[in-house]
């Protein structure tokens, strides 16, 4: 199968060695090990366009591709955005939080599963276009903010331990 053109825009992400070309329609993937194409579940029809997509790892966030984007039809009545989320290993997709600001043609980067959206324009309706040069944080669906410092737990445990000994101690003494 080659990979067949797929109307609307096209975002990409990898994942375990295969690439995901998703699409307002269709996702393809593309096994770099096999060289060999396939078809995973369809994107819901809410998905966005106008976005990027990128894929946690698995350290703090689920393992999953995140496809944020602007809803396909511009109304009163669609979502701010229309972010989804899709597991590769149960293929199946999930709706995912809205971004803070509304733009598009934006960039997303993945930091120690934590998203970063950068750049792209903003609109306030349609054909109302500006330069955007926000960096937002976007927090994945399952995220578990790492501890915030190794040098902290030592602490923690050995203030623990003094605690504990401390109170044994005065419990001898006071029954002295």
């Amino acid at each position: 199968m080659i990979l067949q053109w797929i109307h609307g825009s096209l975002n990409s992400a990898v994942f375990d060695n295969k690439i995901y070309v998703i699409g307002s329609s269709r996702l393809q993937i593309y096994d770099t090990e096999a060289d060999t194409w396939s078809y995973g579940a369809s994107p819901p029809s809410s998905a966005g366009s106008g976005g990027s997509a990128a894929a946690t790892a698995g350290v703090l966030a689920p393992e999953q591709i995140y496809v944020i984007g602007v809803p396909l039809v511009l109304s009163p009545e669609a979502p701010l955005y229309s972010n989804q989320a899709y597991d590769p290993e149960e293929d199946n997709w999930a709706a995912a939080a809205d971004l803070p600001t509304r733009r598009f043609n934006f960039g997303v980067a993945v930091i120690n599963d934590t998203l970063y959206v950068i750049g792209g324009h903003t609109y306030d309706q349609p054909g109302n276009f500006a330069p955007s040069a926000a960096n937002e944080q976007y927090t994945p669906i399952g995220y578990i903010p790492e501890f915030p410092s190794l040098v902290i737990l030592p602490l923690l445990l050995t203030a623990t331990v003094l605690i504990m000994v401390g109170k044994k101690r005065l419990t001898k003494t006071s029954s002295i």
